[in-house]
């Protein structure tokens, strides 16, 4: 089993890692630091590499929506509209650190089908006061048949990533986190060769 422990102020280091679509992280947007509590808006630029047709646009902070990073509302890019192949668009986005420290997030599109059109990455730095707490309460992440697991991530809603690169076939798995504290486990690959790290971007 896996211990984690609920956390006041967790970072998480920006992977380079861009799931959805395989291509590496070509820039990100830095909205350099910024007051605990207070915000920053940029417009951020969206490079889409296929043409297709705009379902829905995210800004999420490590996964997830509702954080450190949001939409601000406006921009360029418009849900039903159709974009070329390399074109791009602009999403307003708002920093409002939530605690001290870096904070990674991204702007996800996606089109009328829920697959990803692009991502564009963002980070920034909450700057405050550094306070010292207890430690939090512990929480069991079993992990069942993971024999050996070596590595570990966490998103930003507290969901746990592990890889297996030794047994059950080099997997990775997830454990999702329920509102009432408890884990559940999904497969979400199996046969990698030899995975010895894991990472969460700012999109997941």
């Amino acid at each position: 089993m896996v211990m984690r422990t609920d956390r006041i102020g967790f970072s998480c280091l920006l992977g380079a890692l861009l799931a959805g679509n395989g291509m590496a992280q070509a820039s990100a947007t830095n909205f350099g630091p910024v007051n605990v509590a207070a915000s920053s808006a940029a417009a951020v630029t969206v490079s889409i590499p296929a043409a297709g047709t705009l379902g829905a646009i995210a800004v999420l902070t490590q996964g997830a929506a509702g954080l450190d990073f949001t939409n601000s509302g406006g921009g360029t890019c418009a849900a039903e509209t159709a974009y070329a192949a390399k074109s791009t668009c602009t999403v307003m986005v708002t920093f409002t650190p939530n605690h001290p420290g870096m904070r990674y997030g991204a702007v996800v599109l996606t089109d009328t089908s829920h697959n990803r059109m692009a991502t564009a990455f963002v980070y920034g730095s909450g700057q405050g006061s550094a306070m010292g707490f207890l430690p939090g309460i512990p929480t069991t992440v079993m992990v069942n048949d993971q024999t050996f697991p070596e590595r570990i991530a966490v998103d930003g809603i507290g969901n746990v990533y592990l890889i297996d690169s030794l047994n059950n076939s080099n997997s990775v798995v997830k454990e999702t986190l329920s509102a009432t504290g408890k884990y559940t486990l999904s497969a979400l690959g199996s046969g990698l060769a030899s995975p010895n790290g894991i990472a969460v971007d700012g999109g997941r």
